[in-house]
């Protein structure tokens, strides 16, 4: 099924703003839930990636909670699996700007929830938080709900991070029966919820 206007608009907002953060020189794609900067100064070859996936995941993990969670899960998460920039292109933003560039895909393919993993030997986990993420000490698991069975393997010694992304990106969200921006209630049901100003849905 082709895309409609609204997101075809907003995938023309994405590469313009996977745009303004490049370097000079540089190019970039958005394929799916992954981003690449690439800069012609190095051969073309990539100088910063954003992957987004799926959760890790297995069928005995999930169904033994009953179909309607496994599916549940399976739409409402994404696994933030990797997010670098070569050395010699950090401290441009490129970072910030893939990571949001990555929540709002995440979040236009139906997920609402963005977690990943900071291994404390990159010192990553002070960038996760000033970009509006919640971490877990080092060495805990999630244990927020709704629960999260998702592994990291080898468990090196690090953080889960994890941001709710209609919380952050709620405008990113057209109303159904509107087309308006949605905002989010924190006071709806357990976690809060999105909610048409003009629908008061």
């Amino acid at each position: 099924m082709p895309p409609g206007n609204s997101t075809l608009a907003a995938m023309e907002r994405d590469r313009r703003s996977l745009s303004s953060i490049l370097p000079d020189g540089a190019s970039g794609k958005i394929d799916d839930l992954c981003i690449e900067v690439t800069a012609p100064s190095v051969g073309a070859r990539p100088v910063a990636t954003a992957l987004v996936e799926i959760p890790y995941t297995t069928a005995q993990e999930l169904l033994p909670q009953g179909r309607e969670y496994a599916e549940l899960f399976l739409r409402c998460y994404r696994v933030l699996a990797a997010l670098c920039v070569e050395p010699e292109f950090r401290g441009l933003g490129i970072a910030t700007g893939l990571l949001r560039l990555g929540e709002v895909s995440a979040l236009r393919e139906g997920a609402r929830w963005l977690v990943g993993f900071a291994d404390e030997r990159t010192a990553s986990s002070g960038f996760y938080q000033r970009s509006g993420y919640t971490l877990t000490g080092v060495g805990q698991p999630i244990t927020w709900l709704p629960p999260v069975p998702v592994d990291f393997p080898g468990q090196p010694l690090g953080r889960w991070f994890f941001k709710d992304l209609w919380e952050a990106h709620a405008d990113q969200v057209q109303c159904d029966e509107c087309s308006s921006p949605m905002v989010f209630d924190p006071t709806r049901f357990s976690h809060g919820a999105l909610q048409c100003p003009r629908c008061g849905d």
